[in-house]
């Protein structure tokens, strides 16, 4: 790290000026100030071992955080390198100008950070679309009601936060606006990329409760973002994009859920290979759900590739892994079409799925969107190869109005023409 940091006379690569003071100061007691300049090859160089060898979490967060980490963790140890004269000038970089017994001080507080220790904080995101009726808790993730977030686990004593669980933000200052949510979603990760994939695995997870046509009916009603990151001396929380879309009707987490959730839970902490492309085919087809019907089609093609492509023939393969799971139930065409189809956008002949013949051909003969077809294929095959059949449907909110309309004859029953019709779907 100190190869790339040179003092201000050097004038080479990026600078960055900043106040400094001992180690561990607070910022009133940050009293000099100073510049230091980064060399961008060498600090890229620093950036891709730092990825490479050290904490975990660093393999999912982008280079230029990295990057950040370093600079940031020098600024805030600059002391270390002054060697009790706070004003000097050379030319070389630290790693040469500084002593040996200066060098050890400085690393033994780097292998100390968290660039080579996971420290883990708890994020919670407030959740407007599910109902929890029955607290769910795990090592690695919870979801409960507003009033049980202190009973979350994790390694963090929320009891010294000055927290109001049921408000969004969770604190009465004066100032802060407050919105309204339903649940706490709470991850304990290492950073906010690490908690944010965590959270569309779940959520992706809850959504293939809803019956096949909700999850896809959206309203008019604004949602709110953001969340809360809880260490072990500090709390911050900012506002976002809202975590799901505004679906008609909410998601209700019961106790049958449990037994669902305990699986995700085991995904999270295992590291095989299978294991880590479900979590990835959960998170192709959360981010499938804020997306329109021509726009989504590779989202959820990608979602069967996470789990069943083999990186040498990926329609194939994808084919035998549909198969495997449905056997005669499923109709190939369909999906060998589909993968035709696929081919047309990712390879640049369709940049919507209207575009294509190979839609029009598909809607032809079989009657239905090929977008809406892959859906269901992939929302089943998740429920199938992910979850082995333990997701708990929920009943639409008005299907006894649905039906007594549909016996009466007001309105007439839906002639199901998709992949999967509501009777091959147990």
């Amino acid at each position: 790290m100190l190869s790339f940091t040179f003092n201000c006379s050097s004038k080479k690569g990026r600078s960055v000026s900043f106040m400094f003071g001992r180690i561990g100061a607070s910022a009133y007691d940050k009293r000099f100030g100073t510049e230091l300049h980064f060399d961008p090859d060498l600090l890229l160089d620093a950036a891709f071992y730092a990825r490479e060898n050290g904490a975990k979490y660093l393999r999912r967060v982008p280079i230029s955080k990295i990057e950040s980490l370093l600079t940031s963790f020098i600024t805030e140890n600059y002391y270390c390198l002054t060697e009790g004269e706070i004003f000097h000038d050379f030319e070389n970089s630290y790693e040469e100008y500084l002593s040996d017994r200066s060098k050890e001080a400085f690393y033994a507080l780097l292998y100390k950070s968290s660039i080579f220790n996971e420290v883990v904080s708890l994020y919670t995101f407030p959740i407007q679309t599910v109902d929890v009726l029955s607290d769910y808790y795990s090592e690695s993730f919870s979801i409960v009601k507003p009033d049980s977030l202190l009973n979350v686990k994790t390694t963090v004593d929320l009891s010294i936060f000055d927290i109001k669980p049921s408000l969004y933000p969770p604190s009465e200052r004066p100032i802060n606006r407050h919105y309204p949510f339903k649940s706490w979603l709470c991850v304990n990760a290492a950073s906010i990329y690490e908690a944010n994939k965590m959270k569309a695995a779940i959520l992706s997870c809850l959504s293939l409760k809803y019956k096949d046509s909700i999850r896809r009916q959206f309203n008019q009603v604004d949602h709110m973002g953001g969340h809360c990151c809880f260490s072990d001396d500090k709390m911050s929380f900012q506002f976002g994009v809202a975590h799901t879309p505004s679906v008609s009707q909410s998601l209700k987490l019961n106790g049958a859920d449990h037994e669902c959730l305990n699986i995700l839970s085991g995904l999270f902490l295992s590291r095989t290979d299978t294991d880590f492309r479900k979590l990835r085919a959960l998170e192709y087809f959360y981010r499938s759900w804020f997306l329109e019907e021509s726009e989504r089609f590779p989202f959820l093609f990608m979602s069967l590739e996470s789990m069943f492509g083999d990186g040498r023939n990926a329609n194939q393969s994808v084919l035998n892994g549909v198969l495997s799971l449905f056997g005669d139930t499923l109709d190939l065409q369909r999906v060998r079409l589909m993968a035709e189809l696929r081919g047309s956008i990712v390879h640049g002949g369709a940049p919507e799925i209207y575009d294509s013949r190979k839609y029009a051909k598909y809607y032809k003969k079989f009657s239905v969107c090929p977008s809406k077809d892959l859906d269901l294929l992939v929302a089943e095959s998740i429920r199938v190869f992910v979850f082995f059949e333990k997701l708990c449907r929920q009943q639409d909110e008005h299907h006894e109005v649905i039906e007594q309309a549909v016996k009466s004859g007001r309105i007439n029953a839906y002639n199901d023409k998709s992949i999967f019709s509501e009777s091959k779907i147990k």
